[in-house]
C-alpha cells in the first residue's frame, strides 16, 4: 500500500484528498479514486495537466508512496498574449 495525496484548487475552493491505494498505481487511476469531481463537478479530468510534487507528468505515471498529485487547471489566456496588452495599456497610459 502507498499513501498519496490528491489536490485541486479554484479560486473559491480548494481540496486535498489523502488516498491508501495498492502498489503501482497510475496517476490518472488515483485522481479518479480520489472522487474529486464530486467537489467540482465541471472539472473535465480527461483535458487536465497533471503533476507530481510540481512537476508536469503523464497521466500513465506510476506514483510512490507519499506523493502530492495535482491537478492543473487550463490557462484562461495566454501568458504572452497578457503580457503585450500589460504592455501596450501601460504605453497608453
Amino acid at each position: 500500500m502507498i499513501k498519496v495525496i490528491v489536490v485541486y484548487a479554484e479560486s473559491d475552493l480548494q481540496k486535498q484528498i489523502e488516498l491508501n491505494l495498492e502498489d503501482e498505481v497510475s496517476l490518472f487511476d488515483a485522481v479518479q479514486k480520489s472522487h474529486i469531481t464530486d467537489f467540482f463537478p465541471d472539472l473535465d479530468l480527461e483535458h487536465c495537466d497533471f503533476g507530481i510534487f510540481g512537476k508536469t507528468s503523464p497521466k500513465n505515471q506510476l506514483l510512490a508512496d507519499g506523493d502530492r498529485v495535482e491537478i492543473y487547471r487550463p490557462l484562461l489566456c495566454n501568458p504572452a498574449e497578457m503580457r503585450k496588452m500589460r504592455a501596450k495599456r501601460n504605453r497608453s497610459v
